[in-house]
């Protein structure tokens, strides 16, 4: 984790684990493990209003503009 420098501060509840996932994998090699299984008991933040839906349009630009605006 230290090698990809771990979450980015730029992101703030979503799109983190995507630019994550992304640095991961163009540092090293990814393996897909299907036994493993990961729970996400969340808050339920998409119920929270319109002030999470600018938080996650801020984030994605975030994202799409240091990943690119690829759509495949």
């Amino acid at each position: 984790m230290a090698a990809i420098g771990g979450f980015a501060d730029a992101f703030f509840l979503y799109f983190e684990d995507f630019d994550l996932s992304l640095r991961a994998a163009a540092a090293g090699r990814l393996a897909y493990v299907p036994s493993v299984r990961i729970v996400h008991h969340g808050g339920h933040a998409a119920r929270k209003g319109l002030r999470h839906v600018f938080l996650f349009v801020g984030s994605a630009m975030t994202f799409f503009g240091r990943h690119g605006w690829r759509w495949a």
